[in-house]
């Protein structure tokens, strides 16, 4: 089991989106979920079986939130967590 980490820019009050890799045995039922709800963050698709997906982390500074936050995100096996990565979320202003 294993998930890779993400690095997501956005633009002032903007969305954007980065890419994990989530590796599961075979048939393995995989989910991901948040340690925030930050930037309304979701991941597509939210859960899927093994052996290997790629998944699309997309967040929303909607609240004017500056700088950079790294924000756990958790692999989970039912509801045990099997791996974890950081998903990096760094918001520059409107130029």
């Amino acid at each position: 089991w294993s998930i890779s980490p993400a690095n997501i820019n956005i633009s002032g009050y903007g969305s954007g989106s980065g890419t994990v890799s989530v590796t599961a045995p075979e048939g393995g039922s995989w989910s991901i979920d948040f340690a925030s709800n930050a930037f309304n963050l979701n991941a597509s698709p939210s859960s899927g079986t093994g052996p290997n997906s790629s998944v699309t982390i997309d967040a929303d500074n909607d609240s004017g939130q500056s700088g950079i936050h790294s924000i756990d995100i958790y692999l989970k096996n039912g509801s045990t967590i099997v791996d974890t990565a950081t998903v990096k979320v760094r918001i520059t202003s409107k130029l």
